[in-house]
């Protein structure tokens, strides 16, 4: 083996950030940014107009597997300083991946970055394995997607209609809307908006009474300074901003928000596993993190679900990285296992195996 580590390595792909480390490490040994600085152009003398950024996965899907490629290879090489070849590679993947995708990352691994044995695994599967449970019912909101999944000992049930494209980014976007609304100046660089959204926004169970208040007895301004200088002031908008969690047509075209699609998912499960999951309900992902949302998760919840689901409804925050965490404890459970992919596994049957030995 050339790579000095016998750990897998796992690799949490993200649409906003990359998590990669070993599995004998607590948490990635680095996370960085999934999309890459493209140049347009080849010159001597570039510009800020000459270069583009790309994102390799949008909502929830890898649409350009060449930047993603490259960001796989700066993974391996640039932040850990290792050769794959002949490496164990655990990757994630989104509940809703495609066979074709799934299929394309296996020949990848395989073929470019020559590794030993690969497995890939389901992002809320692996957050509720990180809590030490394998039956339960996941609310995932990462960046661009999230994702209703019940779980039962260790597989997801199928159910329809479980995602939405609410999550993360629609709240940065949204803020976004409600600063030009202030007569402040809209704001280009989405990474500004998410430090905003992650530092000062914030969710209350008595939202309307509070925005009411705010009207009489207005925020004091909170001003930040832009990379330009300029300052940015923001009070209210903090508040409404991830009102439209739980009520997104506020500015987007839909009107579910996240409490009833997680009651419409729960009742599409058999009535004898409803209260088990239940009980063991995880909030996960990123956009999870703003401050508030479990409790407004469990007030919205409670107003429009029966006594029977809202008395049984047990929450559990999941802990930074945990698709990460989880990734960790199925490499080091399955060290010796057949749930993964050997390199004679995939000379014998090819990329088609990710289909019979990891689904």
């Amino acid at each position: 083996m050339n790579n000095i580590y016998s750990h897998s390595i796992i690799i949490d792909n993200g649409s906003a950030f990359c998590r990669v480390g070993y599995s004998s490490d607590n948490i990635p040994k680095y996370s960085f940014p999934s999309p890459v600085l493209r140049f347009k152009y080849s010159r001597n003398q570039i510009s800020e107009e000459d270069y583009l950024i790309k994102y390799p996965i949008q909502n929830s899907k890898i649409v350009d597997f060449d930047t993603m490629e490259s960001v796989w290879h700066k993974a391996f090489y640039n932040y850990l300083n290792t050769n794959p070849d002949d490496s164990s590679i655990l990757i994630t993947s989104y509940l809703n991946t495609i066979r074709k995708e799934k299929e394309k990352i296996t020949q990848i691994m395989f073929e470019t970055f020559n590794i030993s044995k690969f497995i890939i695994q389901i992002q809320s599967i692996l957050s509720l394995i990180s809590s030490g449970n394998t039956t339960g019912f996941i609310v995932d909101s990462g960046n661009d997607t999230t994702y209703f999944v019940p779980i039962y000992q260790g597989y997801k049930l199928n159910i329809k209609d479980n995602f939405c494209n609410i999550a993360g980014k629609s709240c940065s976007i949204y803020l976004n809307h409600l600063l030009t609304q202030s007569n402040q100046k809209r704001i280009e660089n989405l990474e500004i908006l998410d430090y905003i959204k992650e530092q000062y926004c914030y969710l209350t169970q008595v939202t309307q009474q509070e925005l009411q208040n705010q009207l009489q007895d207005p925020f004091k301004p909170i001003v930040y300074e832009l990379p330009d200088g300029s300052p940015l002031k923001f009070g209210i908008q903090i508040l409404q901003s991830p009102q439209i969690i739980f009520n997104p047509n506020l500015y987007f075209n839909t009107s579910l928000g996240y409490h009833q699609l997680a009651l419409n998912s729960i009742e599409q499960i058999e009535s004898d596993l409803k209260i088990s999951l239940l009980r063991n309900t995880m909030i996960s992902g990123g956009n999870s993190f703003i401050r508030g949302f479990s409790e407004r998760f469990i007030f919205e919840f409670n107003k429009i679900s029966d006594q029977r689901y809202f008395e049984q409804l047990n929450i559990t925050k999941s802990q930074k990285f945990s698709a990460w965490i989880g990734g960790c404890i199925i490499a080091n459970l399955a060290q010796n296992s057949n749930l993964w992919i050997s390199r004679n596994d995939y000379d014998e049957y090819g990329p088609n195996i990710v289909q019979i030995k990891c689904f």
